[in-house]
């Protein structure tokens, strides 16, 4: 687990995972939706803890994106128009990093990719 509170430092993490999971969505064949959804869900995550750094909120130990928005929706309010995106996101935390054969489509891997890359503007933005 990292060390930095910097949010700066969360920011550039979570941009890394979006580069990657469009990198990946654009570029192989068959696509890895598991792994492209696994890196849209990290990219929020990271987004989401970086606002908490920002404004010198606790920043939880979870991967909890409704918990982790629902923090960032007490500072801000519009947070609360990406609930959805993230209780989608949240399960794949987890779902997504062993071999557990879980079923995710491609249209739910570009909405993954839309919500991640939303709200990682949103946080960026709005810092």
């Amino acid at each position: 687990m990292s060390d930095s509170e910097n949010p700066l430092d969360w920011l550039s993490f979570a941009y890394e995972d979006l580069r990657s999971a469009s990198f990946l969505y654009d570029n192989l064949y068959p696509r890895p939706l598991e792994i492209i959804s696994y890196h849209c869900q990290q990219t929020v995550e990271k987004a989401l803890k970086s606002y908490l750094y920002a404004y010198k909120k606790l920043v939880p130990k979870t991967h909890d994106l409704t918990l982790l928005s629902q923090k960032c929706a007490d500072i801000n309010p519009s947070f609360e128009d990406y609930f959805d995106i993230c209780g989608d996101l949240t399960p794949v935390a987890v779902n997504a990093r062993y071999p557990n054969k879980i079923e995710i489509t491609e249209k739910e891997t570009q909405a993954a990719l839309q919500g991640a890359k939303e709200i990682y503007d949103f946080v960026k933005n709005t810092m």
